[in-house]
């Protein structure tokens, strides 16, 4: 009867343990972690409530004073979430929505290996307003990270021996960072987040029009100014389409992978010259690659 209770025993503790790990790790997309949560009094008290490829939420109960890596959520590659593969270098573009329900809040993005930023950068979310971002940057070296960064950071953590990158992060913007009330509680949450790098182009145009199309959905459409020409580039369906006006000279052509060998035949040269410029800059391919 006794082995059959430890039996019993032991095989409630392993469904408890299963349980319990399938309820902390519901996906591998987004890692997070609270300080408070773990005995470390100055971090924040909250919990990754949602998570998708996409997006996350992350409700908190306290901000917090420890800085921003007091409240994280990330991917991180060597812990086993998301897949960030950024190459020293290299042009990406980073976009999301994000929005802090009931008060003010500083936001670090960071990424990096470890402490080495490849980028980093600080926005500050307003109560209620949905903050847009997006931004293309270079990359300062590889990463395979990103981290934001959202605990109560009141601006002093210079000198903290477990804050690390403390004075680099603070240096990313010119102005003193400071959240409001350390017990402030409040829900952020991210959305239509994307980390996107340039293509690589090959010898089949048709397959970099379908490639050139699938980045247009990710990342949205391009628009830039280039040697007087308003430059937009889309996607419409399955279709890429290219835009570029300046006064009387107007380009749109809707390229598709059954047209493009007829599609350049009439583009304007200057036009062509300013979003082949547009092009290449944001994307890495050229309207050669394409079919021109």
């Amino acid at each position: 009867m006794r082995r059959l209770a430890k039996k019993i025993a032991a095989a409630v503790m392993a469904l408890t343990l299963a349980m319990a790990m399938t309820t902390s790790c519901f996906a591998a997309t987004w890692g997070s972690y609270f300080g408070a949560n773990v005995g470390w009094y100055e971090g924040a008290e909250g919990a990754l409530t949602q998570e998708s490829a996409t997006g996350w939420t992350a409700k908190l109960t306290m901000l917090g004073y420890g800085g921003c890596w007091g409240g994280q959520v990330f991917q991180d590659n060597s812990q086993g979430y998301g897949k960030v593969d950024v190459k020293k270098g290299q042009t990406y573009t980073l976009s999301f929505t994000m929005q802090s329900t009931l008060c003010n809040k500083w936001v670090l993005i960071k990424i990096a290996t470890g402490d080495n930023y490849a980028y980093g950068k600080w926005i500050q979310l307003r109560k209620g307003e949905t903050y847009n971002f997006k931004e293309t940057f270079v990359a300062k070296c590889d990463a395979n990270a990103v981290y934001f960064g959202i605990g109560g950071d009141m601006g002093d953590r210079i000198g903290v021996t477990t804050d690390p990158d403390a004075e680099y992060r603070y240096s990313l913007i010119n102005q003193k960072i400071s959240d409001e009330d350390p017990t402030y509680s409040t829900e952020i949450t991210c959305k239509n987040f994307s980390l996107s790098g340039k293509l690589k182009a090959v010898k089949n145009k048709k397959t970099n029009i379908k490639n050139l199309n699938k980045f247009l959905k990710t990342s949205g459409k391009i628009t830039a100014k280039q040697s007087g020409f308003k430059c937009t580039i889309k996607r419409s369906g399955s279709a890429v389409v290219l835009q570029a006006k300046k006064g009387k000279v107007k380009v749109n052509i809707k390229l598709k992978t059954s047209n493009y060998k007829k599609a350049f035949k009439k583009m304007n040269k200057k036009a062509a010259k300013a979003l082949d410029k547009v092009l290449k800059a944001n994307t890495g391919l050229t309207l050669k690659n394409l079919g021109k």
